[in-house]
């Protein structure tokens, strides 16, 4: 249901990749930029003591360009059709939901008369009369629970703050990692694209590690909470791990689109962190920084994933 559904999302954003490229030569922002020739100098994006050089805006010709692929009018028209496509999926899903219940015969189904987990019964140390079908079963006190629960949105808390040490960390290995290679005259004109996809290398290697030891921390800690039905345990890991996971994932993303280049100072007065300049955006913009980052994190996440499913059966 949901791959089917994924076709038409595909199929628009297909076309609008491929109106993006047809008007590539016709964006006139971009034509300016590579027309510009010497006329406008540009701030070194670094310290010049470590290699940085003045630059024409005509440089970043081509960056400009590939950057008009992604964000063009058709861009716009397709954020406006995908959230009326996820509210349409939502609702066809619901429908799709109710007619399984009423083939499954599942309709009248109520949590109340859901039976306690196998795992909840051999760990629950009292045993109670369920007030609706008057049966002894095993019973575990709420109040006991809620410490645990308590513990469980710590550990939570802590493993967010983890992430975004992990995305600190990232940064100054990006700033770093720049120094040696804009000192390198070889390297230099393509420092600022190894410093980013390395760096984005990096940061997947952090997430899926991250994801793996989370995934079973969230496990152990539901486990531990004591939830008396399988409803409720899914419920809870669903939600323990979509919240790690959102973070885990997409504070890079976030971090480069919103604030990577907005507290950098300016000429003369640049601010710094930890003894060094704060990063900047390259000389094309974070738009394709932002596409190496998507492009590492989504790609990577699905090769380790389908290797692993290969290796490990």
């Amino acid at each position: 249901f949901y791959t089917a559904w994924l076709l038409p999302a595909s199929i628009v954003g297909v076309l609008v990749f491929l109106y993006g490229f047809i008007t590539f030569n016709d964006n006139i922002p971009a034509n300016e930029v590579c027309e510009s020739g010497q006329l406008y100098k540009m701030c070194p994006v670094c310290d010049e003591d470590i290699g940085c050089e003045y630059w024409f805006l005509s440089d970043v010709c081509l960056f400009v360009k590939i950057s008009y692929l992604f964000d063009h009018p058709g861009t716009v028209f397709y954020a406006v059709f995908v959230s009326f496509w996820a509210v349409t999926f939502l609702e066809y899903w619901k429908r799709k939901n109710a007619s399984l219940s009423h083939h499954w015969d599942c309709l009248d189904f109520e949590e109340e008369e859901e039976r306690p987990r196998p795992d909840y019964a051999a760990r629950a140390t009292d045993v109670k009369e369920n007030p609706i079908t008057g049966i002894n079963e095993p019973y575990f006190d709420p109040k006991k629970r809620i410490p645990r629960i308590l513990s469980g949105v710590a550990a939570i808390i802590i493993m967010i703050f983890l992430v975004l040490i992990f995305i600190i960390a990232v940064i100054m290995y990006r700033v770093l990692i720049s120094i040696p290679l804009f000192e390198n005259k070889e390297l230099r004109p393509k420092a600022s694209t190894i410093a980013s996809m390395s760096a984005a290398v990096v940061n997947l290697v952090i997430i899926m590690t991250l994801g793996r030891v989370y995934e079973k921390l969230a496990l152990k800690l539901t486990q531990w909470e004591m939830h008396r039905t399988q409803t409720e345990f899914e419920d809870q890991l669903t939600f323990k791990v979509f919240i790690f996971q959102f973070v885990n994932f997409y504070s890079s993303i976030i971090y480069i689109a919103f604030f990577k280049g907005k507290f950098v100072g300016y000429p003369g007065h640049y601010n710094t962190f930890f003894g060094l300049r704060s990063e900047e955006c390259n000389n094309g913009g974070c738009l394709i920084e932002l596409a190496q980052q998507l492009g590492v994190i989504m790609i990577g996440k699905q090769i380790i994933n389908n290797a692993q499913e290969i290796i490990v059966p």
